[in-house]
């Protein structure tokens, strides 16, 4: 099994696709013939191996895709249902998810128990599980269990748990009237930006950047609720999805072909800051809905990124500093990222054990590549950068975590979560190799 870019290979001895929860209690008590560990995926997503089940057995959630219920304020799915799929019917009864995070394959069963980031306006969590209400899971012992609000400490162990805990079937989130978002699109100075982001008050905006580090050039995108004016621009929005992941990432990598740096990295950097300049005109003072974000995002087999998130008020020095990071890598070992650094404020969220945002708003920090030679060395110099800086990784989108940068980051909550995973599954049925490096 491949993940959604083709970077993460999977080898289970079993891989099964239950069609009830019948099936799946006959799976997790079946030790023989699904031979541990057992990691349920959906859309296999993540940019680790935290899905991974080598020589254990891969529990496929694609046939338990169903919406089951709309209720007053909430909807009631299957974990194998697609992100985008039931934000599109949603859309359709004028209702969107509470939180939005961008495009995405990814199931509801990963949104529910994964870090899933979502930029959003304020007054809002951010992620997606907080406002998970209501789960049904197969615990490792093989028993059905049904979490909701009435048991608020395991709802808040359950979101984030990536899997670990039992495999969830069945989610109820909570959702709202469908509205529009005004966008509007700087192109600053860094300094500008620097300074914009030292006077903001984290609590009462929503924005996101993208980071040109050898232009110093950033992209603001302000998003406000939109009440009149211009209408929907659901199509450019589409548009400008498809030409920012599929198109620019193919054309940076023709680019990277110029066998003259200068040359080569001029073009490269004109060409994303024209195409980010150019939407983000097309785009300004449109309403948007947070549906139309959440779009199917196929995966691009050319296109690599990571995720780490710094505490909002500090990140304005992290920038400065990523920005020479970037410079004086490529001076040292010849190797840039050829696609902006995307950076999305992520509002304060405690509602789960291993929350990145628990303490505070946070911004992510997320390099994009394409899939060229150096990558991997960048990823481990990044990863040492963010670390000492005090970043926070996400166990499913940060690549190349090591333990003791988790350790650094989670300190006492990761070895909380560590000791209560052992309490609930004891012989280790659902740890893979991945989170038992992680965590021991």
């Amino acid at each position: 099994m491949r993940n959604w870019d083709g970077s993460i290979t999977s080898r289970p001895a079993a891989r099964v696709s239950p069609a009830n929860v019948s099936e799946i209690i006959a799976v997790i008590t079946n030790i023989k013939k699904y031979p541990s560990p057992v990691r349920a995926v959906g859309a296999f997503s993540s940019s680790t191996r935290c899905a991974a089940a080598d020589g254990g057995t891969v529990v496929d959630m694609g046939k338990m895709n169903r919406i089951l219920e709309y209720g007053e304020g909430y909807i009631r799915v299957q974990a194998g249902a697609r992100l985008y799929e039931v934000a599109r019917e949603l859309q359709k009864r004028g209702l969107e998810f509470a939180a939005s995070p961008g495009p995405s394959v990814m199931s509801m069963g990963s949104a529910a128990c994964g870090a899933t980031l979502a930029p959003a306006m304020p007054g809002q969590s951010g992620q997606l599980s907080s406002y998970a209400v209501a789960m049904k899971l197969v615990t490792p012992a093989g028993e059905l269990l049904e979490v909701d609000n009435s048991k608020p400490e395991l709802l808040r162990l359950l979101r984030c748990s990536y899997g670990l805990l039992g495999l969830v079937y069945e989610i109820t989130l909570l959702v709202r009237p469908q509205r529009a978002l005004k966008l509007r699109f700087d192109q600053l100075p860094l300094n500008t930006v620097l300074q914009l982001l030292t006077a903001l008050d984290y609590n009462a905006v929503s924005l996101g950047l993208q980071v040109f580090p050898f232009r110093k050039r950033v992209a603001v995108e302000h998003r406000g609720e939109h009440t009149a004016g211009r209408g929907s621009r659901r199509l450019v929005w589409r548009l400008q999805r498809w030409v920012l992941q599929q198109l620019q990432p193919h054309l940076g990598e023709l680019l990277a072909r110029i066998p003259v740096n200068a040359v080569r990295y001029r073009l490269i950097d004109g060409l994303n800051q024209a195409l980010n300049t150019g939407f983000g005109k097309a785009l300004s003072g449109a309403g948007v809905t947070t549906g139309d974000r959440i779009v199917r995002w196929p995966g691009n087999k050319r296109v690599r990124q990571t995720v780490w998130v710094f505490p909002a008020v500090s990140f304005a020095g992290v920038l400065n500093e990523y920005v020479d990071f970037c410079r004086t890598h490529f001076e040292s070992c010849g190797y840039r990222c050829n696609l902006p650094t995307a950076c999305e404020l992520i509002a304060a969220d405690n509602e789960s054990l291993l929350s990145v945002s628990s303490d505070g708003p946070v911004f992510t920090l997320e390099p994009r590549s394409t899939a060229d030679e150096g990558w991997n060395d960048f990823l481990v110099d990044f990863n040492d950068f963010c670390s000492r800086l005090g970043g926070r990784p996400l166990f499913n989108q940060t690549r190349g975590l090591s333990r003791d940068q988790a350790r650094r980051a989670y300190a006492g909550r990761l070895a909380n979560f560590s000791n209560l995973r052992k309490k609930v599954d004891p012989h280790d049925r659902l740890l893979n190799a991945f989170f038992d490096q992680i965590l021991a």
